[in-house]
């Protein structure tokens, strides 16, 4: 599976880190994963402040040591654009995130 940079956009920032792509999947690193949305595997549950969700509930979250962007955004309902050509993708806040805001 090959990995290629990717530009990702969240929230009026940017950030290049390294994706893979195997299928329908976005697989990218915790690190990067909380670099762009503050999003954290710890203790078997991948957390965003005090919103947590068990990885052993949602198994498609993490593929071998990454996290699967598409299934996170689906989850949460998060809208996530995707070019693939131009290696780039914007995520955006929730629908519950929204709401409250």
């Amino acid at each position: 599976m090959a990995t290629a940079q990717w530009t990702l956009l969240y929230d009026g920032k940017a950030i290049t880190a390294p994706l893979e792509q195997p299928g329908d999947m976005l697989l990218l690193s915790p690190a990067d994963l909380q670099s762009l949305l503050g999003w954290q595997v710890k203790d078997n549950t991948l957390c965003n402040g005090d919103r947590c969700l068990p990885l052993s509930l949602h198994p498609q979250l993490l593929q071998g040591d990454r996290v699967d962007l598409v299934a996170l955004a689906a989850l949460q309902q998060m809208p996530l654009a995707v070019d693939v050509a131009a290696r780039v993708l914007s995520v955006g806040d929730s629908v519950e995130e929204q709401a409250g805001a």
